[in-house]
């Protein structure tokens, strides 16, 4: 049985290796996704307002992470309004 539909002899051995070497480096990036995920986490933490501002509805870490890693310090803005001025946004 050949649930792969692979070609049998050496090109369905070449496939079946191509294949196990894909799925190796698919793990191997995932891993390396969830130690950068970690990471950020653990720094964006370190910064203030973080946790305020993913108690936000539909705030995850990557938006707040990125939210501050491109504002900055929210801190010197005296009104929100500010930071959508910054973002080139006009909500009303």
């Amino acid at each position: 049985m050949n649930p792969l539909r692979l070609p049998l002899g050496h090109r369905g051995v070449s496939a079946e290796n191509e294949l196990s070497m894909l799925l190796e480096d698919y793990g191997s990036k995932m891993r390396q996704i969830e130690r950068t995920m970690t990471l950020i986490e653990e720094l964006a933490k370190q910064i203030p307002w973080y946790e305020k501002m993913i108690e936000i509805k539909g705030v995850c870490l990557m938006v707040a992470a990125g939210l501050l890693a491109e504002v900055g310090d929210i801190s010197r803005f005296n009104h929100p309004k500010l930071i959508q001025k910054l973002s080139g946004l006009s909500l009303k």
